[in-house]
């Protein structure tokens, strides 16, 4: 038997422990699909927290938190990201400390290496 592993997908699992308490997730991801997915939450991110910054509010706020979200659900999906924010029981500040290093660390870089990789595809493919 011949196994084949995609080059554009990442496939990871990582359990989040505090306490007696554990959680595992689940990434299974198009690399080159999700690149659109995970820009436009990152400019959602960096928009709105430069809104939260310079004016100080709860709707700011608010959408700050909604942006984070948007980000972390591109990543584990919307069903894996409300499991996330359950076992964090209303603290997001812990949550962004253990997920957003992994997610900029593991996944953002995984996503940017598949974009370059067929980008340059794309182009050998469109020369003469």
């Amino acid at each position: 038997m011949h196994v084949i592993k995609s080059k554009n997908r990442l496939s990871d699992s990582l359990i989040i422990k505090t306490g007696d308490k554990s959680i595992t997730l689940h990434v299974d991801l198009d690399l080159a699909a999700t690149a659109q997915s995970m820009r436009k939450a990152q400019q959602h991110l960096a928009e709105t927290q430069k809104a939260a910054i310079e004016n100080r509010s709860q709707e700011t706020a608010e959408a700050y938190g909604q942006a984070l979200r948007g980000l972390i659900c591109v990543v584990f999906g919307q069903e894996q990201t409300d499991s996330l924010l359950d076992f964090y029981e209303g603290q997001p500040e812990s949550l962004l400390n253990d997920i957003m290093p992994y997610i900029f660390r593991r996944i953002v870089p995984a996503i940017t290496k598949a974009s370059h990789k067929r980008a340059r595809q794309l182009a050998k493919g469109r020369r003469p």
